[in-house]
């Protein structure tokens, strides 16, 4: 539950900082892990399009396995 507040705490603190909700409606989240915050994006939006770009191949799996509708995850190179 903490783990998935801290990602809510970030959007949060995202708008706080003016970024309006439309800003939201793609997104490209670098390092995303296994969407932490991109989940709480992606709900921001009515039809969201979240990319969690990530070089874990496990975080990815999980995103894709995982992370519902509106995101989807892609595999780095070093």
């Amino acid at each position: 539950l903490a783990f998935w507040l801290s990602g809510r705490a970030d959007l949060l603190a995202i708008r706080a900082a003016g970024v309006p909700d439309a800003a939201f409606k793609s997104v490209l989240d670098l390092g995303g892990a296994t969407g932490r915050v991109a989940r709480h994006l992606a709900l921001a939006q009515p039809t969201p399009d979240v990319t969690v770009a990530e070089l874990n191949v496990n975080h990815v799996d999980w995103v894709e396995r995982y992370a519902g509708p509106g995101i989807r995850a892609v595999k780095l190179g070093p």
